[in-house]
């Protein structure tokens, strides 16, 4: 999450030094400390997560605070190459792992892909192939991937690798979890934009649409079922049911939620940013 440095990389050996300093309140020494991370580049979550001892809750939040304008530059600056991939699975991928990373904040290396792979392995490994309904009962049950409780407007809850550590999210962070790890699998899974609860979808072998409620342990409903939910539908309603959510979409979608979310905790300049990837045509 960096612009292009130096390209000497400093000393790791360093590191630990130099946040020693991060307890200097001098503005000058502060502003030292800061071109100094910024010269790890994307190096740096990566050498912070190899030092010993662990950096401290207290120390990471003076990096992410230290570093809060670089992480919002370079995610402004990246955010429209997932928009250059082919696939509609590709790029929703591309836009969530930036969004990860940059929830994840400087300090922290966890990206998104890995986690996903991991768990498409584990589920290989056993069930096999597997089926949608299979892949459901392993992420919202045995995995344990459930809905945010009092956390619920947490921003935590739509970065997928924070919901993939913390096993909650969202409805829509947790259907596409089960979309991107069904991709790797070779399964045909879709988003559905369903107004207030977002849900994934699949085609049965005999062709009917099944819908996955990930936000309630992955429960299977059929289009009759949701449809009866309702006394007086909207015209439009079976239409949205049965229109897949494209990658768009779902990333204009969780954009609002993000939104909303900064604003709830008074984080005023991610709201912004957001808004702004959100202009941007997401």
């Amino acid at each position: 999450m960096w612009s292009c440095g130096p390209p000497a990389l400093p000393d790791p050996r360093q590191l630990p030094f130099l946040l020693d300093l991060l307890e200097d309140d001098s503005p000058v020494v502060q502003e030292a400390v800061r071109r100094e991370l910024a010269r790890y580049g994307p190096q740096l979550p990566g050498e912070i997560g190899r030092l010993t001892p662990p950096l401290t809750a207290s120390r990471r939040r003076a990096v992410e605070s230290l570093l809060a304008e670089p992480q919002r530059e370079w995610l402004a600056d990246n955010w429209a190459t997932w928009k250059a991939r082919h696939g509609d699975k590709e790029r929703l991928e591309a836009a969530l792992s930036l969004l990860a990373e940059y929830q994840n904040g400087p300090a922290l290396s966890d990206p998104l892909p890995p986690r996903l792979d991991r768990l498409a392995e584990e589920f290989r490994a056993g069930q096999g192939a597997g089926d949608p309904a299979a892949l459901a009962r392993y992420l919202f049950r045995r995995q344990g991937l459930h809905g945010a409780g009092t956390d619920y407007y947490s921003p935590q809850n739509s970065n997928l690798s924070a919901v993939i550590r913390r096993r909650r999210g969202l409805p829509i962070s947790l259907c596409c979890i089960y979309i991107l790890v069904g991709r790797r699998l070779g399964l045909d899974l879709q988003g559905c934009n369903f107004p207030g609860h977002f849900l994934a979808s699949f085609r049965s072998p005999a062709g009917t649409l099944v819908f996955v409620d990930a936000f309630d342990g992955g429960r299977l409903l059929e289009e009759n079922l949701i449809l009866g939910m309702f006394p007086n539908p909207a015209p439009d309603l079976r239409r949205i049911l049965e229109t897949p959510a494209s990658a768009e979409v779902i990333v204009a979608r969780l954009l609002r939620n993000l939104v909303m979310a900064y604003q709830k905790a008074g984080q005023l300049e991610r709201a912004r940013l957001m808004q702004e990837l959100l202009r941007g045509g997401s």
